[in-house]
């Protein structure tokens, strides 16, 4: 899909730990580099995590892998209160050209990605 990742950052929850590591084997990002965080838990304010995230650099490209309703939430600061269905199994990609608004560049549900995997011109 031409997604590139610099950094991939996931829950210490082992659900989300593993769907960080099969990602990270997929597009061949070192599992070594995934970066574990308390600031993704279900219960934690998105502000945590949009705080980690800020240490990075601007033109980073990161990954998030997380449960809900965080990642509702945080898509939802990220939009200034904007509202985005955030399904198990998608991917949602944002803008964020430092502090929120972000901009959002795209929003696959999981019938999406299982169609784009499944097509032939893949």
């Amino acid at each position: 899909m031409g997604v590139g990742i610099d950094l991939i950052i996931t829950s210490s929850k082992r659900r989300a730990h593993q769907t960080a590591a099969l990602i990270a084997e997929a597009i061949r990002f070192p599992y070594s580099d995934i970066m574990t965080s308390e600031a993704i838990l279900p219960d934690r304010e998105p502000k945590e995590l949009l705080d980690l995230i800020g240490k990075e650099s601007p033109e980073s490209r990161i990954l998030v892998v997380g449960h809900q309703p965080h990642l509702a939430n945080l898509a939802s600061a990220l939009m200034q209160g904007g509202v985005l269905l955030i399904e198990n199994a998608g991917l949602t990609g944002f803008d964020l050209p430092g502090a929120p608004p972000a901009k959002l560049e795209f929003h696959l549900q999981a019938a999406q990605l299982a169609h784009y995997l499944d097509s032939p011109e893949r």
